[in-house]
Order: C-alpha cells, then structure tokens, then sequence
C-alpha cells in the first residue's frame, strides 16, 4: 500500500522504480503469469479501503487496517509472510492464517518495534503450518549476519527509498543482509528452500547474478506494456 504511517509505502516504491501499480485484477493475474509478481494495490482490491485511506494517514499510525489488508489477501495465497509492529497482534494473526488452512506462513516481529525480521536484535516468529502454530525467536547471528544499528537502516522519503532499494539489488549498503534475511523467510515457506539460513544462501546468489535487477526490468516492463494494452 501507500505509505500510512511513514513516509514511504511499498506502492510509493515500487511506482517510483517504474512498475505499474494500479493494473486491474485480470492484468495483475497476467503479471503473475508472466513474471511470477503481481501487486495487488489494495485501493483495487480492497475498494472500501479507500475511504479509510484519508484518516489513516492524518492519524499516522498503525491501526487495525495494517493487520486486516495482510489477512484478506485477494490471491488466497497458501504461503505467506507477513510481519506484525505490535506482538500481541501475532498470536491472533497466526490463529486466523490456521483457521484459513494455510499451508506454510510465518508471522514475524522484530523486538525493536518491527514488522519484519529484524537484523538489530531478536525476532519473535509465529510458524503456521498444517500441523499447528511454533513460536520461537531467532537472532542474526542464526544466520551468518552481524548485528545493526537500526538508524543503518531508516528509509526517508520516496526518492531515498528507490535509490536505497537499487542499492540493495547490487548488492551494495547496509539494509542488504535485511532484505536478504526477509527474503529468505519468503523462500522458505514458498518451499524454494528448507530452511531460513538456506534461503539467506539462495538469496545472497540470486543477487549476486543479478538475477533480482533482471527480475525488476521484466516487472517494470511487463505491467508497463500490460497498462498500455
């Protein structure tokens, strides 16, 4: 979404790389097709969202629309990850994901205020799968990283993200073993990996290839071509 609480959303981000944003469920079906990535705006697809997006954003703070926009995914995706700010919030999320028959999903929340793992310290993880919900913490150095300060790792405003983010994809910057440790939980619960120091390994090559910035200019110019149709 657009940016509620901060400065900058993941829509802000990604329209500032140059990806479409705003595609009709069918063209965003098509991207996922095509390119294996579909964003999923949620003023499409959660319309009434709309008319809580003034207030969200003069009230610039979390409310209970972060958490309901993660747990009414329109894909009704069976893997998922998604990251709490609040870790009491985690528990009840991760019962509704169970509730959902979810396949493989974790919830995650990084001590320091986080709704993603964090790299500054512990992180508390809720583990859904068919079986039951695991909770349990992990630290950096679980996974070969060294501890941050979290000011390494503050974003700004949009511009300042889009250069931070093709930073990272080249491998360059301090927030690249962060998007490489969430990453991997993703790789993980996709099945990609069997475990999450795995999928930091796999994440760190497919970097390293450049495999990720071809990735990013087949999304940009395959939702750029499909808006244009």
């Amino acid at each position: 979404n657009r940016a509620a609480s901060s400065k900058s959303g993941s829509a802000d981000v990604l329209e500032g790389l140059g990806v479409v944003i705003d595609l009709s469920p069918d063209l965003v079906a098509e991207s996922i097709e095509k390119t294996n990535f579909g964003f999923m705006f949620a003023q499409t697809f959660h319309p009434a969202m709309r008319h809580v997006g003034p207030t969200r954003r003069e009230l610039g703070i979390r409310t209970v629309f972060n958490f309901l926009g993660p747990l009414t995914n329109p894909a009704k995706a069976n893997a998922q990850v998604l990251g709490v700010s609040d870790p009491s919030i985690g528990e009840k999320m991760a019962n509704v994901l169970k509730s959902f028959n979810i396949e493989h999903a974790l919830i995650v929340h990084g001590l320091e205020g986080l709704d993603e793992i964090s790299v500054c310290g512990p992180s508390q993880i809720w583990e859904v799968t068919k079986e039951g919900i695991k909770d349990y913490q992990i630290v950096p150095e679980d996974f070969g990283i060294q501890r941050y300060d979290i000011n390494d790792l503050r974003g700004g405003e949009i511009s300042d993200n889009v250069v931070m983010f093709q930073e990272i994809i080249q491998g360059k910057g301090t927030a690249v073993d962060f998007v490489v440790l969430n990453a991997a939980a993703v790789l993980f619960v996709g099945n990609k990996v069997t475990s999450i120091l795995e999928g930091v390994e796999l994440a760190r090559e497919l970097i390293a290839d450049g495999s990720v910035t071809s990735k990013l200019e087949e999304i940009i110019q395959t939702t750029q071509s499909l808006k244009s149709v």
